[in-house]
Parts: structure tokens; C-alpha cells; sequence
């Protein structure tokens, strides 16, 4: 990898597995909490649901896919950017309508639900743009195709 790829440092692909099975306990947890099949706080459940979503966004966001090279790391970057800045625009729309409503408090957005939601619009820009990216190359590479496909009828 070049430069890009140094500066980055990714988890091992094994953690985007590890981070799967730990989103499907965590939202398991609360389920099993409500049919009463575990037992516990409801604060408890709540922690360590929120805490394990968390840590498996995290592990699966910060893993390398299988064919991790610059433009996929370009894409994860650009990916995080977006996922950012989409965030902070809506926390500052959402306050903007707070005070036009002349609410007394300003809804807080807790530190957990904020990075829960910056995890889920990391995810929908990552995947989209590299959907974006393997339609390019697959159209470049028909077109390939089909430019080599006429030099030899040519010829």
C-alpha cells in the first residue's frame, strides 16, 4: 500500500465477524431482557446494549474488507467525513427548530445516541460509495471489453 494505506490502520478482517456476532447479542440483549428470559435492571440492559453497539460498530467500521487497497481506504475516509458532517448539520437544524419553538431546553443528544448515528451513516455512505465505485469498474471494464472486441474484428 502506499501512503494512504500506512497512515491508516485497520483492524484485522476477523474483527468485522467478531463485530457482527457482538451487534446481534447486543440487540439481542433487550429482547431477552423484555420476554423476561433475562433477568437484570433495566438501566443494566440499557448500558450494556448501548455499549455493545458501540463496540461492534466500531470493530466491523474500523476492519479491512477482504480487498483493502487505497481507493477503498480513500472511500472510508470520505465515508467518516460525511457521516460527521451529516451529523453536526442536524444536530445544529435540530436546534435551530428548538429555539424557533421556544422550547426551554434544548434536546441533548447523549453521547451514545450521537455515535450510534454517526456508525449507521458511516455504513450507508461506505456501502453506497463502494457500490458507487464496483459499478464504475465494472462498466469500465465492459468497455474494455468491448473496445478489445472491436480492434479484433478489425484486424
Amino acid at each position: 500500500m502506499g501512503s494512504t494505506g500506512k497512515g491508516l490502520r485497520l483492524l484485522p478482517n476477523y474483527f468485522s465477524k467478531v463485530g457482527l456476532i457482538l451487534l446481534f447479542c447486543s440487540i439481542s440483549i433487550p429482547f431477552l431482557w423484555f420476554l423476561e428470559i433475562l433477568d437484570g435492571n433495566k438501566e443494566l440492559v440499557k448500558i450494556i446494549t448501548t455499549d455493545g453497539l458501540l463496540i461492534s460498530f466500531l470493530f466491523i467500521a474500523v476492519a479491512k474488507s477482504k480487498k483493502e487497497n487505497e481507493l477503498s481506504i480513500r472511500v472510508r475516509l470520505q465515508a467518516f467525513a460525511v457521516a460527521f458532517i451529516s451529523i453536526v448539520v442536524l444536530i445544529i437544524i435540530d436546534s435551530f427548530f428548538m429555539i424557533l419553538e421556544n422550547k426551554e431546553t434544548f434536546t441533548r443528544y447523549g453521547v451514545a445516541r450521537v455515535l450510534i448515528s454517526m456508525f449507521v451513516f458511516y455504513f450507508c455512505f461506505f456501502f453506497y460509495l463502494m457500490w458507487k465505485v464496483k459499478k464504475r469498474v465494472e462498466n469500465s471494464e465492459l468497455e474494455k471489453l468491448e473496445e478489445g472486441g472491436h480492434h479484433e474484428v478489425q484486424k
